[in-house]
């Protein structure tokens, strides 16, 4: 008759004789299949910035309590804008999805809920302080652990 082993019996037997595994820094394009050796945080905040969840119009969400209101539009911000305006009170900047918020906003208001009228925007209801925007580091924040150590990395 086999003598037998209880599965911690086993287990400690075999982790006398199999050597500790090496760590190792490969590319990145070489890293899918491997095994993270350390948990991964992020060194940045995710979104960097406080970023538009649609296309809209920027604005103080103050400016639009008593709405409609028409808010002259003073700029036009795009995703990868360099340079952000500052949007004073009674003004407003057309924002595309994904899109830092300006300097002075709180708010963005869809564009479903507006009409453009030449130089200006017509508000067609409220909008809440932080509505239609991701806060900066809302979806990860910096130093998060982002990926676990013992993780497989995949695609």
């Amino acid at each position: 008759m086999t003598d037998l082993y209880s599965y911690e019996e086993a287990l400690r037997a075999l982790l006398t004789v199999v050597p500790s595994p090496e760590t190792e820094e490969v590319p990145l394009e070489e890293c899918r299949g491997r095994v993270l050796a350390e948990d991964i945080s992020a060194d940045i905040p995710i979104p960097p910035f406080d970023r538009s969840a649609m296309d809209g119009y920027a604005v103080h969400s103050a400016d639009c309590v008593n709405s409609p209101v028409r808010l002259e539009v003073i700029a036009t911000v795009a995703a990868g804008i360099e340079q952000l305006p500052v949007v004073k009170r009674g003004q407003a900047a057309q924002i595309m999805t994904g899109a830092p918020v300006p300097t002075g906003c709180d708010a963005v208001q869809m564009v479903e809920k507006t009409i453009r009228v030449e130089n200006a925007v017509e508000i067609l209801e409220s909008v809440k302080p932080g509505e239609n925007l991701a806060r900066m580091g809302s979806e990860v924040g910096q130093g998060d652990i982002v990926l676990r150590r013992g993780r497989t990395i995949g695609s």
